[in-house]
């Protein structure tokens, strides 16, 4: 849920006229949803204009043949698949930063006073996932929020449809469904339960079987989606080892299993909306063209297949002059 999750904890951090830098964050294994958090994270922090965010951890500079770490990144291959698109969407600057800032005023009588640990900044946890937040700390407390507070929470926040949006609209969260959507000229993408649905964004669509992904559209250049030369697209299902297996809930692991890991395929449909007609290769892990896959044209779209065979987790998009 929104309250509980990791933007909404660290958007009470920030301090004014400081940076603000996480130094270790990650979902963890054996989490079987943890390919959505690079994307996830690099939003919220563009959002919230953040200065850095460190993944908890790498070890070492080798594929792992088994998971076991609870924190080893590169043990994850569907999650250091969608660290490029995160990457680049948080360095470019993609992702804008909130249009409103609110201000929590702490004096000393608040420092010295009680501990509230982990209370929501200005008793919002929604604040966080809309505009950009932080803390002041001033000589006398400040006890009124600001005039258009409230207003920005109406307008981005329907708890009923269980949606928050952000307040540049870039970023929807349906916590109802489970669906997170990035929207932005340079990073489009569809994370969570989208499975035989039809989603998208102003250039992407999508239409998989698979019950869980992340799915993201990078333009390759400076320039937009819409006129890139070249598009990476980021396609991330569960992974497990050999012979795992879960607990009934999905919550423990009963056997941690053996090498080597196992790629969940995704399978089904992708449309871009844009002119001209794409040459599209599926990738290895190395950013080596393996397949061409076949792409049909229609009402403006592009299509093409995903589907086991292609073996791929990344597609090169190359559009001719």
């Amino acid at each position: 849920m929104p309250q509980a999750s990791l933007p909404a904890f660290v958007g009470s951090y920030r301090v004014a006229g400081k940076p603000l830098t996480i130094s270790e964050w990650n979902a963890c294994f054996p989490n079987e949803w943890r390919q959505e958090a690079p994307l996830f994270m690099s939003a919220y922090a563009s959002l919230q204009d953040w200065d850095a965010l460190l993944q908890f951890s790498y070890s070492g500079t080798k594929w792992g043949s088994v998971m076991q770490d609870n924190f080893n990144v590169n043990d994850w291959p569907n999650v250091f698949n969608l660290t490029p698109a995160a990457t680049l969407a948080f360095y470019r600057g993609d992702i804008s930063a909130g249009k409103n800032l609110f201000e929590e005023t702490l004096s000393d009588r608040d420092i010295y006073g009680p501990i509230f640990e982990d209370q929501p900044i200005l008793n919002s946890p929604y604040l966080p996932l809309i505009s950009r937040t932080q803390k002041r700390y001033v000589k006398s407390p400040a006890e009124e929020k600001a005039a258009d507070f409230d207003k920005v929470l109406t307008q981005n926040l329907n708890e009923d449809k269980q949606i928050v949006t952000s307040d540049t609209k870039q970023l929807t969260w349906d916590f109802g469904q489970g669906i997170f959507k990035i929207n932005t000229a340079r990073t489009q993408a569809v994370l969570g339960y989208i499975q035989n649905q039809t989603v998208g964004t102003d250039n992407l669509t999508v239409a998989i079987t698979n019950p869980h992904a992340a799915i993201v559209l990078s333009s390759l250049s400076g320039s937009p989606i819409a006129s890139a030369k070249r598009l990476l697209l980021s396609v991330s299902g569960r992974v497990e080892n050999t012979d795992q297996k879960y607990n009934g809930s999905n919550t423990m692991l009963q056997e941690v299993g053996n090498a080597p890991i196992l790629v969940e395929p995704i399978s089904g449909e992708i449309s871009i909306k844009r002119s001209g007609v794409p040459t599209v290769w599926a990738l290895d892990l190395g950013g080596k063209k393996v397949k061409k896959l076949y792409v049909s044209v229609s009402g403006g779209k592009a299509t093409f297949k995903l589907e086991p065979a292609n073996k791929a987790i990344s597609y090169e998009l190359r559009f001719l002059p």
